[in-house]
């Protein structure tokens, strides 16, 4: 069974970044993470623009994995632990590794505490193995609405992968299905032809 948990949205972000903002050294890395603040990397004029659709941008997360680092795990995000805090989406845009997938699998029961992971993120974490795939999408350079409160990941290519992942405040706090309405009475969604079985 499809359950949609990405939509590309009417939003250009090929002028995004700021002109003075380098991506992380990834010197004899397969892998990082790493956050930055809305500021710092987004371009000021294109921060403004999301401002005015509604979208107030705070943050970023900013991935990298090199080609066919897979960790055959899935995993959900959480904004705060104390309390914990699932996030509900990203804003996620890649600027390299195009042939990579995001795929998201069915929440299973959550047991135990989440785990800290590099650049002080925290997650719960599962085995693809144990997982049930509800949807799959190969990210671009379009601004992308993603769900990050199920468990997800990508299935790495042969090609480098970097994806910055902005993070809104505000709307944060809605369940998905609110933020899909919230982008769609904006006119911001670009809507999907799915058909759930």
């Amino acid at each position: 069974m499809i359950e949609p948990c990405w939509y590309k949205l009417k939003i250009d972000c090929s002028n995004a970044l700021r002109s003075d903002w380098k991506f992380p050294d990834i010197t004899g890395k397969e892998f990082g993470v790493w956050n930055d603040t809305a500021k710092n990397m987004f371009d000021p004029e294109w921060l403004q623009k999301m401002h005015d659709s509604g979208i107030y941008v705070a943050d970023a997360l900013i991935f990298y994995r090199s080609p066919g680092h897979n960790t055959n795990n899935a995993h959900i995000d959480i904004h705060k632990e104390h309390p914990k805090k699932i996030s509900t989406f990203g804003l996620n845009m890649v600027f390299d590794g195009n042939d990579s997938t995001m795929t998201w699998y069915k929440m299973p029961e959550i047991k135990g505490p989440p785990s800290r992971g590099a650049a002080g993120t925290v997650y719960y974490n599962w085995p693809i193995s144990q997982l049930e795939e509800i949807d799959r999408h190969t990210l671009g350079p379009e601004l992308t609405l993603v769900r990050v409160g199920v468990p997800h990941t990508v299935i790495m290519g042969d090609k480098p992968r970097w994806c910055i992942s902005a993070r809104a405040a505000l709307i944060e706090q809605m369940y998905w299905k609110d933020v899909v309405k919230y982008m769609y009475n904006k006119d911001l969604l670009v809507e999907r032809n799915v058909q759930k079985n």
